[in-house]
């Protein structure tokens, strides 16, 4: 490879010591691509140390996430993970350009890209509204830390900030066509998905007799996750299972050994919920 030119040389040097950003944006698109992965390290530093400044040029961190570079889309999906926990509200409005990094076939941009995702749950959900359906598509990811965090923010999205809505179905609506999805991956070998989405799951089953009644169908499932290895799975089934049988008595009633069962829980609100629902 030919070597960089001095003046080059000196310019990335000078861009990335003076922390000059509008510099480093041109650079991030140069034809040369060792000056795109020195551009987009340095723009990830100052996402760290003065996000502020990064504020006007999310839109061309956004756009790099097209590089060919597996270094350059990391750094800058880094870069924008950055921005995302401590200026939510500069990154959401292009959550979708950020879920569709969940198909890069890098594992580590993936993962950099779903944790930037769960900072929008809490600040700017309704972003990620169109968001739901590649999160659930997610869920099937082989990387575990892909997974949790797409769990977590799809957890976040129906709980986390209720006053973030107008409308309270908003929150719900865009994930209930997908719990039939939801509860397939219950059988995730990763505890954080299972305790995760089994949380997801008996918020809906509270949440009201609408939402609970899409749970009705998957009582079985929620009593199979009585017997998981993870208390908070075990306590997240119980506690829906409370719910429904409140909304649906007879829902219940064909697993009343199972519920017996769980009273041997060595965990207290396992067996309180369980006794709950039996009487």
């Amino acid at each position: 490879m030919i070597p960089l030119t001095r003046n080059l040389r000196e310019e990335v040097e000078d861009a990335k010591k003076k922390g000059k950003v509008r510099t480093l944006i041109r650079l991030l698109f140069h034809d040369d691509v060792r000056v795109r992965r020195h551009a987009a390290e340095a723009l990830c530093l100052l996402a760290q140390e003065k996000p502020k400044s990064l504020g006007p040029f999310v839109k061309d961190l956004i756009k790099a996430l097209e590089d060919p570079d597996d270094d350059v889309r990391y750094k800058a999906t880094e870069a924008l993970r950055h921005l995302a926990e401590e200026r939510p509200r500069s990154v959401s409005p292009f959550a979708e350009s950020l879920v569709g990094v969940l198909e890069d076939p890098n594992e580590e941009i993936r993962k950099e890209a779903a944790e930037a995702l769960s900072h929008f749950a809490i600040e700017g959900p309704k972003s990620l509204i169109p968001c739901v359906k590649s999160l659930v598509r997610a869920l099937e990811d082989p990387s575990d830390e892909v997974r949790s965090r797409a769990a977590l923010v799809l957890w976040d999205f129906v709980e986390a900030n209720p006053y973030a809505w107008t409308y309270p179905w908003d929150r719900v609506d865009p994930v209930v066509p997908y719990i039939e999805n939801i509860v397939k991956a219950l059988d995730d070998p990763d505890p954080r998905v299972r305790r995760r989405l089994t949380g997801l799951l008996c918020y809906l089953a509270s949440y009201s007799p609408r939402t609970a009644s899409h749970i009705l169908s998957y009582v079985k499932r929620l009593m199979k996750a009585l017997d998981d290895s993870s208390e908070d799975v075990r306590r997240y089934a119980a506690e829906a299972l409370n719910y429904l049988a409140e909304r649906e008595p007879k829902s219940i009633a064909p697993y009343a050994k199972d519920l017996a069962k769980a009273l041997e829980d060595p965990y207290d609100s396992v067996r309180w919920y369980a006794a709950r629902t039996l009487t």
